[in-house]
């Protein structure tokens, strides 16, 4: 019950919210517990079909999203023909992974570079291949992309 004062003048009651509750007035706990009824679960068998049926689409979900973000390429065998529509061709990427660390230009030459040569996206390119790799020139070194892998 809110607790309420009367207004002298118009005796009508005036909520003064959960804040300023006497809980006085208030009956003191059991030391016992409460023994569980059989029927205290407010929905039927179906619950946990729902929960479950979540749980998979969240993990469902998390694997696509690990799988777009990820740098995991699909490479070809030695001698196929390598495949890739370029999207970002003036991108520059800081790999490292080998003898040194290289500033390639687009997600094509990425892409080869990590099929061929196992090199990988610097997760620190400012630390790795230096603080103005961003304005490295894409020439055709850094930017050819071969015809086979």
């Amino acid at each position: 019950m809110a607790p309420q004062v009367t207004n002298r003048s118009d005796h009508r009651p005036i909520y003064l919210g959960p804040l300023d509750m006497d809980w006085s007035h208030q009956p003191k706990r059991s030391r016992h517990r409460r023994s569980k009824s059989l029927h205290t679960s407010h929905c039927s068998n179906n619950c946990h079909y729902n929960s479950a049926k979540m749980m998979k689409q969240l993990v469902i979900i998390a694997a696509l999203a690990c799988a777009v973000l990820a740098d995991n390429y699909n490479c070809g065998k030695k001698g196929d023909v390598f495949e890739c529509f370029e999207s970002a061709a003036a991108d520059r990427f800081c790999l490292t992974g080998g003898a040194a660390p290289v500033v390639v230009c687009g997600k094509c030459r990425k892409k080869a570079d990590y099929c061929t040569k196992g090199l990988k996206k610097s997760s620190r390119p400012e630390v790795d291949c230096g603080p103005d790799f961003a304005s490295t020139p894409c020439t055709t070194a850094n930017s050819a992309v071969p015809a086979f892998f």
